[in-house]
């Protein structure tokens, strides 16, 4: 698309439309006034006036030109509204001329003014254009009075009029519009006038007199006249009483913007949160349906070639220009180099953002193939040039990692991640801008911007960490050397894992550590690490630590990790040496992975049974299956708690050991618990033990306990008596021996139930039977029959 400059001096030229519309009621009259500025350099000044012909030089694109529509013989019985034609599009030259229609207020009065009186009620030029702003007087005769009225007037041209937020909802009553009076930026005597969205940027008039927005086609594209209707009622709900005889009306058209009707930005004014939807930019949106969906094409600094626009009030047939902006439309170019060889960079992705109309835009492009950027086409403002981190390797199509050497700090220079709009970092208003979507594209060398579809939401975390700011306007508009320069730059990463302990006693994910500690040695002098080493520290979370740095210098590095107790450590690649290379994307990185492997400890009880074998009756099937052990661990952390854990040991006859290698290493003591009939010998005799991380089992911590079984004893004494005085009865006569016979009262126990029978000896009547490996219980005792002697037992019931 050819696009040519225009004349910095524009010529007016007026065309009278001889269109059948709309009459004026009988007896009212029309004068329509634009505000002119003119600059002049020779003299050295700046001409503001209202007028009804040409509106000079002194316009940019983006800009409010004011004007004021004077009615007199107001008719308020009169149906009809009054219509305004403006210039939208110029099909031949492909540009888009007047966009949004802000701003109206009204003043009136209903005493009969004669010409030179309604003259007078009108704006004058001692009001000038805008009545948010105090312009300077019209000559000036000193360069810096010249200057700074010029930055006064720019100031005034692209404000943000403050209009009552309810405005333009049409839900306003006449009181609230009244209460209104003197709020916002609004003329000393004027009214807001409540005026709907729908009935702003309408297409062609479907009556000659059109009295509702209703009777006008929809605005389409190719249209080159918008219009805008403004009825009775509007007037009534103002407050303008039925005997009005003069109104004058007030209200801005604006000068569309090249760089956003190129890249298809504007089609952000028809979201209904920003204020230009309420201003006619509803109209733009880009919904397949809609009637500007894929349009894209110049500005208003395009929309002529020395003519000017015009608008008029429809019936009255008089005109006024609409002014092409004679200002230089601002530019902003420079060079990507690599700061080792000097050599542009070809591909860079570079970014321009703004705050245009209460909306932010980012504009993007990428270096030619002599690393030079250029954006053309902007407006006025302030704007903030940003680049890209990296590239896109052509061959890889991966990016590439360099480092930021230029710009550096100073004068024009922000750090985007200092706060600077509005509590936000740049970096946060830059990715707040791509998460809205309202990013664009134009490919090197050329003004046609197209969009970036699905922009990455990281793309504010790949931005240089400096760049520029400019200040564009109309004596300061063409930005050059604003020059990028980056070294070639290698990545490393260090993945740092941990193992072995998922499945040890009562570890738990927070018990690993925050952060690890890890040494990195250049290997040589001149890298971005000394010999000497740095400690660098990684976090993580629940075992993933990732660390890695994409700006360091290439070269031989050397990875080491500081000792962490209970952990065996391996590195790969094993010698923990990494060559990081130039340009290398971080997914190329050199790589350390060191893996920590957790050390357990292995504990082992040994239980021991004594004693049993020779106790009478007793059996290895009478030992226990199973046997308690409480285990305590002596600090918080371990694998057993404070308050003990009791364990159960299985073995088969007489044999049990228990082993875990599981546990966190540290002190515990092992407690047996209670087993009557069983005295306890514990070693280590107080029951401590220290488990010791990485012990293999055979180098467990041990405690054996070993239970001593404590037999009982019975004695039975045999006496003989009354045989002494038996005549001829003599000692040799007692028997040599007696039988007795032993009952277990229980089973299990060291003599049956059924009854064992004992022989037991003597000498002269003296017999005892005693035994110490008998099984505790109950036991009954009973003599077998003595032939001619009585029987008499202690205990009675003879139960021992």
């Amino acid at each position: 698309m050819t696009r040519l400059l225009l004349a910095s001096m524009l010529i007016a030229i007026m065309i009278i439309m001889a269109i059948p519309m709309m009459s004026n009621a009988v007896g009212e009259s029309s004068d329509f006034y634009g505000f002119a500025v003119k600059y002049q350099d020779g003299p050295r000044k700046i001409e503001l006036a209202w007028d009804k012909g040409n509106l000079q030089n002194g316009w940019a694109e983006g800009e409010w030109v004011p004007y004021q529509l004077l009615i007199t013989g107001v008719d308020m019985a009169d149906p009809s509204g009054y219509v305004v034609e403006y210039d939208v599009y110029n099909p031949q030259k492909g540009a888009q001329f007047v966009d949004l229609v802000r701003g109206f207020q009204l003043k009136f009065t209903s005493e009969k003014l004669n010409p030179t009186q309604a003259n007078l009620f009108r704006l004058q030029d001692s009001n000038q254009g805008w009545p948010n702003y105090t312009l300077p007087t019209a000559t000036f005769p000193t360069v810096n009075a010249y200057n700074s009225g010029i930055d006064l007037v720019e100031a005034a041209q692209n404000s943000e009029m403050d209009i009552p937020g309810s405005l333009g909802q049409g839900a306003l009553n006449n009181a609230q519009l009244v209460a209104l009076d003197g709020t916002g930026d609004i003329w000393p005597g004027f009214r807001w006038l409540d005026i709907r969205y729908d009935q702003i940027n309408l297409g062609k008039p479907l009556s000659t007199t059109p009295d509702n927005e209703s009777e006008f086609s929809a605005l389409q594209s190719t249209d080159s006249f918008g219009y805008f209707i403004i009825t009775k009622d509007d007037f009534r709900r103002a407050g303008v009483p039925e005997n009005t005889t003069t109104i004058v009306l007030y209200f801005q058209f604006h000068l569309s913007r090249t760089s956003l009707w190129s890249s298809g930005l504007y089609h952000g004014y028809s979201n209904p949160s920003v204020p230009a939807y309420e201003w006619g930019g509803y109209i733009y949106g880009n919904d397949p349906e809609d009637p500007f969906n894929e349009v894209t094409r110049l500005g208003s600094k395009y929309y002529s070639e020395g003519s000017a626009g015009h608008a008029m009030l429809l019936g009255a047939a008089k005109t006024v220009p609409i002014p092409v902006p004679g200002q230089n439309l601002g530019s902003v170019e420079g060079f990507k180099r690599d700061a080792t060889t000097g050599l542009g960079l070809e591909g860079w992705p570079v970014y321009v953002s703004a705050e245009i109309d209460s909306m932010n835009f980012i504009l993007g492009t990428i270096t030619d193939e002599t690393g030079h950027y250029s954006f053309p086409s902007l407006t006025y403002g302030m704007r903030y040039i940003t680049e890209g981190q990296t590239r896109i390797n052509p061959d890889t199509l991966l990016p590439e990692t360099w480092m930021q050497t230029s710009p550096v700090s100073g004068d024009g220079v922000f750090d985007i991640d200092l706060l600077m709009m509005t509590s936000k970092t740049y970096r946060e208003y830059f990715r707040d801008i791509v998460e809205s979507g309202n990013l664009m594209y134009i490919p090197p060398g050329t003004e046609d911007f197209v969009p970036i579809f699905n922009p990455p939401t990281d793309l504010a975390d790949d931005l240089g960490d400096l760049g520029y700011v400019v200040e564009i306007k109309a004596r300061s508009y063409a930005f050059t050397e604003k020059d990028f320069e980056n070294e070639f730059v290698g990545c490393m990463k260090i993945i740092k894992l941990f193992d072995g302990y998922e499945n040890v006693l009562g570890f738990a994910d927070s018990m690993l550590p925050g952060s690890i500690d890890v040494t990195i040695y250049g290997n040589t002098d001149g890298l971005s690490y000394p010999t000497t080493g740095t400690t660098v520290t990684i976090t993580g979370v629940e075992g993933v630590y990732e660390w890695q740095r994409c700006d360091l210098i290439p070269g031989s590095y050397t990875i080491a990790e500081s000792t962490l107790d209970g952990w065996s450590v391996d590195i790969e690649p094993e010698d923990g040496i990494l060559t990081v290379v130039a340009g290398a994307a971080p997914a190329e990185s050199a790589v350390a992975t060191i893996t920590n492997t957790y050390l357990p400890g292995c504990m082992k009880i040994v239980k021991l049974f004594d004693g049993y074998e020779n106790v009478l009756g007793f059996k290895d099937s009478m030992l226990p299956g199973s046997i308690d052990v409480t285990i305590y661990g002596n600090t918080d952390g371990l694998s057993y708690p404070t308050t003990g854990t009791t364990v159960t040991i299985t073995g088969v006859e007489g044999v049990y050991e228990w082993q875990r290698c599981d546990l966190i290493p540290g002190s515990y003591t092992v407690a047996e618990n209670t087993l009557d009939g069983w005295s306890v010998d514990i070693e280590p005799e107080d029951g401590i033990l220290t488990v010791v991380a990485g012990a293999a089992p055979a180098e467990s911590a041990v405690a054996t306990i070993t239970n001593t079984y404590l037999p009982g004893c019975m004695k039975i004494v045999k006496l003989f008596d009354g045989y002494e005085n038996v005549l001829g009865f003599a000692d040799s006569m007692l028997p040599g021996s007696i039988d007795v016979t032993i009952y277990g009262n229980a089973d299990g126990l060291s003599y049956p139930t059924t009854g064992t029978v004992i022989t037991i000896t003597g000498v002269e009547g003296v017999y005892e039977w005693q035994r110490c490996d008998l099984i505790p219980g109950s036991y009954t005792v009973a003599e077998n029959t003595l032939d001619g002697w009585s029987v008499d037992i202690e205990p009675e019931d003879g139960i021992l």
